[in-house]
């Protein structure tokens, strides 16, 4: 079934045990059919449509997106994310996804290994709009990795009006990508057991625009 163009998918989780939204006992609701959490609605949604959150959301393992959805948190609501054992959010190449007034949180355990934050790979796009997002306790922060099916374009970081926090990384806050910021700050702060965080610049293109070039 292919629903209507633009849609908007519900999300919500319970606080103490109360569900807070119009959907009853769900999470989300897609054209009127509920989902239990985040995942299953994103699982659910079909390109063009949009993901709202109606209270704080946890994605608790790698999640890949492969179609373009927009995640809106109506500038109050967050999601708290973990990878479980490697990237904790990818966005598969020709893919654009769009991150709208809400804040994310990627956090893992400290020591961990080959643990990313965010994976833009070749191809797609992350546009993080109003957005604020912490990256803690990862082994590295981004990444453009490039599958043997992607294009020759790396991905695309486009921030407007939005915050990136890296805290805790174990080696490059990123390994690549075309960076594009609008009205919007990078943050890397400390780093653990002295190693160093690097933005590998011979990789990446950062790119810094006025609100008259957009």
């Amino acid at each position: 079934m292919t629903a209507p163009e633009n849609s908007i998918v519900y999300v919500n989780t319970s606080v103490d045990g109360e569900n807070k939204n119009e959907s009853g006992n769900h999470e989300a609701a897609v054209n009127g059919i509920p989902y239990a959490t985040l995942s299953d609605a994103i699982a659910n949604a079909n390109d063009g449509e949009t993901v709202t959150l109606l209270e704080n959301a946890d994605l608790k393992a790698d999640i890949t997106i492969n179609k373009d959805i927009t995640i809106d948190g109506q500038g109050q609501f967050k999601i708290d994310a973990q990878p479980e054992k490697s990237h904790a959010i990818t966005v598969a190449p020709t893919t654009k996804l769009i991150l709208k007034d809400v804040t994310l949180n990627i956090t893992d355990e400290e020591e961990q290994t080959g643990t990313y934050g965010l994976n833009v790979q070749y191809g797609a796009t992350l546009t993080l709009d109003n957005a604020n997002v912490t990256l803690d306790g990862l082994s590295n922060a981004t990444i453009s990795s490039k599958p043997s099916t992607a294009g020759p374009e790396p991905g695309k970081f486009i921030l407007k009006n939005s915050e990136i926090t890296a805290t805790n990384i174990g080696g490059n806050f990123s390994n690549g990508g075309d960076w594009i910021l609008t009205n919007s700050t990078i943050e890397i702060r400390t780093v653990r057991r002295m190693a160093l965080v690097v933005i590998l610049l011979h990789w990446i293109t950062l790119r810094f625009l006025s609100p008259t070039q957009i």
